[in-house]
């Protein structure tokens, strides 16, 4: 049994240690047993660290098995710390995208100038003992201290709550995973959808239900300011985006001062509509027509954003109208430059 731990501090964590589990599962003879919930700390600063490196990690554990030694797993893990843009820090401690560590290998002990089984200082790391009793919490503690022959789940209930935020570090469990599919949250900005029709045409409550989507475990907020329920009627672009522009502003702005920034999506079919909403930095188009107009496929094609292919045969939504499932496609079409989600059952995403 081998556990390792990961961690992020910049820019996209969630990407990066997606990206490096990705990466792990490449790896020749390394089985993923089980990947552990994600828990967010205050970062580990040596004594006058520059204000810049005082952000947030998001940790994890994987309990894995493999065919190589610790020695050679450590190099196959520089290397993906590497392909990920890992810089090698001059000084410790210091923010990095991704980090990969060994944190025990069976009963091993290992003392290397290279490698150190079970990882140093973990005992009072409770960033990286809360994820690792959740993948092996049965293990024991092979070194002599008090905790020798104590197994992980006693020794790092002795840290505290994972979800109060008490534990050193006010480390805790969050609701957003990297071995499962993303949340998408939706917060339809119109007074006649399904759902939620009228709740959130006020900036201040659309805000507030961003953030509540994003604590409930939501990696995309997708806004949306046309129903397509079967009662709606259809509006044109302009009373959209009168609708769209002070919300979308709003959240895109304060975004960053969420747990977890989440990706913005705008759900819309009119060109007019995604362009200023690229214009303002969202990352998902979400087009309820499947992109259709050949206007708004040049619009997203000219940008980096991401696509999000829905169909109606009619808008708003008839129920006297609809597709047979023997009529879905065996496989997506490409688009050149465009990245395509498919929020249609047994099709996920498809490359560029």
């Amino acid at each position: 049994m081998i556990i390792l731990g990961l961690g992020s501090n910049l820019t996209d964590r969630l990407h990066h240690l997606r990206q490096a589990l990705s990466a792990l599962k490449q790896i020749p003879g390394l089985s993923i047993q089980q990947v552990s919930p994600v828990y967010i700390s205050d970062a580990l600063l040596p004594d006058n660290a520059p204000s810049e490196w005082d952000m947030s990690y998001l940790n994890l554990a994987i309990r894995c098995e493999a065919n190589c030694s610790p020695h050679e797993l450590l190099s196959q893990l520089k290397q993906i710390e590497k392909s990920l843009g890992r810089e090698r820090e001059s000084k410790r401690w210091g923010p990095r995208v991704i980090d990969i560590d060994i944190l025990a290998w069976d009963d091993n002990i290992i003392q290397t100038e290279a490698l150190s089984i079970p990882r140093e200082n973990m005992l009072s790391r409770p960033f990286q003992l809360f994820p690792f009793a959740d993948v092996a919490s049965d293990w024991v503690y092979p070194l002599n201290g008090s905790s020798k022959g104590k197994a992980m789940a006693e020794i790092a209930e002795a840290l505290g709550s994972r979800f109060s935020g008490e534990a050193p570090f006010h480390t805790r469990q969050i609701n957003q995973r990297i071995d499962t599919p993303q949340l998408v949250g939706i917060i339809n900005v119109s007074p006649d959808s399904f759902s939620d029709g009228g709740q959130f045409f006020s900036v201040e409550n659309a805000l507030k239900q961003a953030e509540k989507l994003m604590i409930s475990g939501a990696d995309i907020i997708d806004l949306g300011a046309e129903s397509t329920a079967p009662s709606a009627t259809p509006i044109d672009a302009a009373t959209e985006w009168s609708r769209l522009e002070p919300v979308l502003k709003t959240i895109l702005s304060e975004k960053k001062h969420f747990l977890i920034p989440p990706k913005i999506s705008v759900d819309t079919r009119h060109a007019g509509t995604a362009e200023k909403a690229l214009n303002l930095g969202v990352d998902w188009i979400n087009d309820v027509t499947g992109f259709q107009d050949k206007t708004m496929r040049e619009v997203v094609a000219s940008s980096h954003v991401d696509c999000v292919m829905m169909h109606h045969l009619s808008i708003p939504a008839s129920r006297s109208r609809g597709i047979p499932c023997s009529y879905l496609p065996e496989r997506m079409p490409e688009a050149s430059g465009l990245q395509i989600v498919v929020p249609i059952p047994y099709f996920s995403k498809s490359g560029r």
